[in-house]
C-alpha cells in the first residue's frame, strides 16, 4: 500500500474514532482515539466528571442499582453495544460492563485524492470489559465525609487496520461535595500499558496516554436542571466540554459540546422515565463539514433500576 493510502486510512480512522466521548483510548498517531459507549454519554458529549459514574468512578457513590443495554451506530456498518450492571456491596457500589464494536467494511482509498471509489475494505473490532468501585474516604480518614474516591479497571483487545492490540488501564477519580448545588470532580485516566502485534508479526509495547481531568457540576434550585463543565489535559492539548440537562420526573432533554484543537461537536439527547425503566437517545453532529459527510453517530439505551 502506498503512503497516500496509508495517510488516508489514518485520517479516516481519526474521523471515525476521535469522538471525545469517554476515556476509551486507542493509540493511533499522536492523538488518543475514542469510541461511543452509550446514549447517556453521547447525549452530553461525555461531559460530567463531577456527576457521571461512567466518567468518574467516584460518582458510583450516588448511583442506584441498575442494568442497561446500549446500541451504538457510527458510520458505514460500524456498530457496537454496551451492557452495564451496578450493584451494591456493603456501603459501596460496583460497576461491571462489557463493550463491543466492529466493522468489516472500512474503505481503503486510492492513490489520488480525486479517486471517489475505494480499492477495498478492511475490518476492525474492539472488545472491552471493565470493573469499577467507589469508596467513601470517611471510612479511612477523619473529616472527609464530603469526599469520595473510586477506581475503574479496563481490559480490552482490538484491531485497527494493520495492528492487533491488547491493553489494560486504570482510571482513578475523586469527588468533593462543595454544597447541595455544587460538586467538584477530578480524574486520572488510562494508567497502564498497551501490547500489540502488527500484521507483519512485529510485537510492540506502548506507554498509555494518561490524561487528567477536572470538572464542576451545578444543580439548580428545585433540581430542575444541571450545568456541567469539564477540562481534560491530554498530551499537549486542552479539551473543553460543556453540557446542560434537565432533571424532570418523566421527560428530559440534554445538549453538550466538545472542543479540542480544530475538532468540535454538538450532541443532544432525549430521555423518557417510566417508573424504573428509562429510555435514552443520543445524537452527535460534527462541527466540520468534511466530518459531517461521514454521517452522525447515534445511540439508544435501555436502563432498568432494581
Amino acid at each position: 500500500m502506498d503512503r497516500y493510502s496509508y495517510n488516508m486510512i489514518q485520517k479516516f480512522l481519526h474521523i471515525i474514532f476521535y469522538i471525545p466521548l469517554l476515556s476509551v483510548v486507542f493509540s493511533i498517531g499522536p492523538k488518543s482515539v475514542y469510541v461511543i459507549q452509550n446514549a447517556t454519554l453521547l447525549s452530553t458529549s461525555s461531559t460530567g466528571i463531577a456527576e457521571n459514574h461512567y466518567l468518574n468512578p467516584a460518582n458510583l457513590k450516588n448511583q442506584s442499582n441498575y442494568m442497561s443495554f446500549s446500541n451504538n451506530n457510527l458510520i458505514y456498518d460500524l456498530k457496537g453495544q454496551k451492557v452495564s450492571f451496578v450493584s451494591s456491596l456493603s456501603n459501596n457500589n460496583l460497576l461491571f460492563s462489557f463493550e463491543s464494536m466492529k466493522s468489516a467494511n472500512i474503505p481503503i482509498y486510492g492513490y489520488s485524492s480525486s479517486d471517489e471509489s475505494s480499492e477495498g475494505y478492511f475490518d476492525s473490532y474492539w472488545y472491552a470489559f471493565e470493573f469499577g468501585q467507589n469508596f467513601s474516604l470517611n471510612n479511612f480518614f477523619k473529616n472527609t465525609k464530603d469526599f469520595s474516591f473510586g477506581f475503574k479497571i479496563r481490559g480490552s483487545i482490538y484491531k485497527l487496520f494493520t495492528a492487533k492490540e491488547s491493553d489494560y488501564s486504570i482510571n482513578l477519580g475523586f469527588i468533593k461535595k462543595i454544597n447541595e448545588q455544587i460538586n467538584l470532580g477530578f480524574v486520572v485516566n488510562n494508567i497502564g500499558m498497551k501490547n500489540g502485534r502488527s500484521l507483519y508479526n512485529q510485537n510492540f509495547t506502548l506507554d498509555s496516554f494518561e490524561e487528567f481531568g477536572i470538572g464542576i457540576s451545578y444543580l439548580s434550585p428545585h433540581d430542575t436542571f444541571s450545568i456541567l463543565s469539564d477540562f481534560y489535559f491530554r498530551d499537549d492539548a486542552l479539551v473543553h466540554k460543556f453540557a446542560v440537562k434537565t432533571n424532570f420526573s418523566m421527560f428530559n432533554f440534554s445538549v453538550g459540546t466538545t472542543q479540542i484543537d480544530r475538532y468540535k461537536d454538538f450532541c443532544y439527547g432525549l430521555s423518557i422515565n417510566l417508573n424504573n425503566l428509562e429510555i435514552i437517545y443520543g445524537y452527535l453532529v460534527y462541527g466540520d463539514d468534511e466530518q459531517n459527510t461521514l454521517g452522525s453517530p447515534t445511540s439508544i439505551q435501555f436502563s432498568a433500576k432494581f
